[in-house]
């Protein structure tokens, strides 16, 4: 079960109890481990910025694959290799975009309203240089011609009503945006260099809100509220999910506030990291409402495919429920439970987060191959744990150390492990993990740390060769109230 609070800053995110064990000889940012002299990995880092250009994936620079690109690019960049930096440069922001809703309306009326094109320049590399830009945008609507959108900044986000893309932007129906843009780096009047970029394209759907109704775009948003409730758990009755829901909330006083705001957004926006970009895939009804608490209960109604020059709609036969969620960090998986965690929540029952504190075992290494840290989270409940921010930090005895960064879903009732390896030249050292979650798209747009000091733990290597005393907690990293194991 999650617990939410409002979303902080990564930078802000990333700086909790593993990176204050400066007094045990944690270092960060050092070269890309494992690294020789003939630079083994410059094609995994061309692949990576390349990568970073066209997708811009990673989001971020702060674990896994992010985490690693800056680190390399780092370490090339001081090599003196001009050409990784040179491409670093043109890849460090990114120029996503998307449409903040599937489907929409094609005027604003109570339920709804049209969706925006945005455009997003997301800085993911710092650069010892930074070169920024300006990317002059086209967009052509349903195999229109290019028309110009206006200047977009380095490092920010714009959003651009729909209609700007033409006058038959709100048509009801499908459309397929392309879009394309040029980037000039550097001071506008006399640029470093400039380049032509083929952005991703978009998709959505409109619907007229005066019409009388389905088959059009709208059953991708409205269809879960006449299904039959039981059609989707067989513990509801067979009324209409819309009714179900009102009576299910107005019975517990909430009726004053028993409204349901029906929206689309794509499946992706409840699972995927922040800022994580969004092209293809399912399409979610979100319905939101009131009861004293804010919930949420996600339906996966269909499925989008956009391709270079068109895209294909798919509408299933019948919703399917993906999530329930409270703000108090009540969740489900079934639409029976809503009753009864709104009845949690009314009487003051906390959400409880079964995730364990990190297991840590070290295992033995061998001939020319290191001894390696594995890491291990456990989820006791029925309910997977999405975005779980694991940090992990090797140190090697008093004189440095590296930290590791890994975000991970933790199945229902299951576990998953990360490994890293452990080049130690002291005969001792430590390795410490840290948990947190990180908030993503509608679901929580937050960053928790439950038990803020009791997920965490520690162990340390070989600790019959370490100095006396090793680690101090309330000196050497703030380790007081983490697990030993």
């Amino acid at each position: 079960m999650l617990v939410l609070v409002r979303e902080l800053p990564l930078d802000s995110q990333v700086r909790p109890i593993l990176f204050v064990l400066v007094g045990i000889g944690a270092a960060i940012g050092g070269p890309v481990a494992g690294q020789s002299r003939d630079f083994p990995y410059r094609d995994a880092i061309v692949t990576g910025l390349e990568r970073l250009i066209l997708t811009g994936l990673p989001a971020d620079n702060g674990h896994d694959d992010g985490e690693w690109l800056q680190r390399a690019v780092t370490y090339a960049i001081e090599r003196g290799d001009r050409q990784i930096e040179q491409l670093a440069i043109r890849a460090a922001a990114p120029l996503l975009t998307r449409v903040t809703r599937p489907v929409s309306a094609s005027e604003a009326v109570a339920t709804d309203a049209p969706a925006f094109l945005e455009i997003t320049s997301n800085e993911v590399l710092q650069l010892r240089t930074r070169v920024p830009y300006v990317a002059y945008i086209e967009a052509a609507l349903d195999d229109g011609r290019f028309e110009d959108l206006d200047p977009q900044a380095f490092g920010e986000m714009r959003t651009i009503p729909l209609a700007r893309l033409g006058p038959s932007a709100l048509r009801p129906g499908p459309h397929h945006v392309r879009l394309r843009a040029r980037l000039v780096f550097g001071d506008q009047a006399n640029p470093l260099f400039e380049e032509p970029r083929d952005l991703m394209p978009v998709a959505y759907a409109i619907y007229d809100p005066a019409a009388a109704g389905p088959p059009d775009a709208r059953a991708f948003t409205f269809a879960p509220a006449a299904v039959a409730a039981r059609d989707l758990d067989l513990l509801l009755p067979e009324q209409p999910v819309a009714r179900w829901l009102h009576e299910t909330i107005a019975a517990r006083g909430s009726a004053q506030d028993s409204s349901i705001m029906w929206t689309s957004r794509f499946c992706a926006e409840r699972t995927q990291e922040h800022r994580t970009p969004q092209y293809s895939g399912g399409i979610c009804t979100v319905a939101l409402f009131d009861a004293g608490l804010l919930g949420q209960i996600w339906f996966r109604t269909g499925h989008l495919d956009i391709a270079a020059s068109d895209a294909t709609w798919t509408l299933y036969e019948r919703p399917v429920v993906e999530a329930v969620i409270f703000s108090t960090g009540h969740v489900a998986t079934r639409l029976s439970a809503v009753g009864s965690l709104l009845d949690q929540a009314r009487y003051g029952t906390e959400a409880t987060l079964p995730l364990s504190a990190p297991d840590i075992v070290v295992r033995p290494g061998a001939a020319r191959v290191p001894p390696k840290a594995v890491v291990t989270l456990h989820n006791s409940g029925d309910v997977v744990i999405q975005n779980v921010l694991l940090q992990v930090a090797l140190v090697d005895g008093r004189s440095g150390g590296r930290i590791q960064t890994f975000l991970i879903d933790v199945p229902a009732l299951g576990s998953e492990s990360v490994s890293l390896d452990m080049d130690m030249r002291e005969p001792y050292g430590l390795v410490a993990a840290h948990v947190m979650l990180v908030g993503h798209g509608l679901t929580t747009d937050v960053m928790v740390e439950p038990q803020p000091m009791g997920l965490c733990a520690f162990q340390v290597v070989n600790p019959a060769a370490a100095p006396r005393g090793f680690p101090i907690p309330d000196t050497d990293g703030n380790l007081t109230g983490c697990l030993r194991r």
